[in-house]
């Protein structure tokens, strides 16, 4: 608590054009700074938000496929996993952002793991984490449920392609998303 303390206090005490020469220094030493400080100042900017998004889709991409859109042999589940929840705290004000991103890892995982063999018990336990992350946020954040409604389908599809009782349990969660999202819009019928 005092280490943050004296560096408020220290940011309190500068003057304007110091204040702006440490976020300049801040920027210069790492691009998500520059992300995070673009996303503050322009909110919700959907642009910017897709720009985001965008970055961390094709660095989560990058650690499931090579450069030529082939699988890796070995894919780095640490690093992926390392790239969703940095940008996820980056996006921390934008949770539909954070959200998209996670589906996105479980889709690649998912694509995968139908596409050339489902054994891969990491993977498919990364995968099945990282629904569950996403499924926790739908349920804290419900206005983005109707955003992933139709990627949810897609998902449940290729799930089904995997065994291991893989697609059990995303059809078991998106089940609890649609009882809880969907009977709602049933019932004012």
């Amino acid at each position: 608590m005092g280490k943050e303390t004296t560096t408020l206090r220290l940011l309190k005490n500068l003057e304007r054009e110091e204040l702006i020469e440490v976020l300049t220094e801040l920027i210069k030493n790492d691009k998500k700074n520059e992300q995070f400080v673009k996303l503050f100042i322009k909110g919700s900017d959907p642009k910017h938000l897709g720009e985001i998004v965008g970055d961390a889709k094709k660095k989560i991409f990058s650690q499931f496929y090579t450069s030529s859109h082939f699988p890796k042999e070995h894919v780095s589940l640490r690093t992926a996993r390392s790239i969703v929840m940095d940008y996820s705290k980056l996006l921390k004000q934008a949770p539909g952002g954070a959200a998209d991103i996670k589906l996105y890892y479980v889709e690649l995982g998912s694509e995968i793991l139908s596409d050339f063999g489902g054994d891969d018990e990491p993977l498919i336990n990364s995968t099945a984490a990282m629904f569950d992350n996403f499924c926790s946020d739908i349920f804290k954040y419900p206005q983005y449920y109707e955003t992933f409604k139709l990627r949810l389908d897609e998902l449940s599809k290729t799930a089904g392609k995997i065994g291991y009782g893989f697609p059990d349990f995303i059809d078991e969660k998106i089940s609890e998303l649609e009882v809880e999202f969907d009977e709602e819009g049933e019932d004012e019928d």
